[in-house]
């Protein structure tokens, strides 16, 4: 149970990392709405981590005085 627990968090990690760098390389700076989905294949021997949200264009608001 250890050593999958271990995997399950490395592949949830390494599914956040691909998000973050395939919204990076569309120009985004930010993700909101970040959700992570996983589904057994292979009748329940593996599992499939995804990480999904919303690439977006973060800025500052200009303060008005």
């Amino acid at each position: 149970v250890t050593a999958y627990t271990s995997e399950c968090e490395k592949a949830r990690r390494e599914s956040l990392n691909r998000l973050i760098e395939n919204a990076k390389r569309i120009g985004a700076n930010a993700v909101i709405g970040t959700d992570f989905e996983t589904s057994d294949i292979l009748n329940g021997t593996a599992t499939i981590f995804a990480a999904y949200g919303t690439a977006v264009i973060a800025r500052l608001s200009e303060k008005n005085e």
